[in-house]
């Protein structure tokens, strides 16, 4: 089982990650997407609370008519 912590994230150059690094796996679909999603999902929410859609249920009705 293998982990990834989406709080230690570092950038580098792709220069960079083929001269100095060797690839030992490859990240194939589904997975490759299911980490993108979590990826997204985790920073695409900073600073956005959480809404249930019972709690907006009237706006959204508003909307439609």
């Amino acid at each position: 089982m293998s982990f990834c912590d989406l709080l230690q994230i570092e950038s580098i150059s792709y220069g960079q990650l083929v001269s100095e690094y060797d690839a030992i796996a490859t990240l194939v679909a589904p997975y490759a997407e299911a980490l993108q999603a979590c990826f997204v999902g985790f920073y695409g929410s900073v600073g956005i609370p959480l809404l249930r859609l019972e709690s907006i249920e009237d706006l959204l009705e508003d909307q439609k008519a």
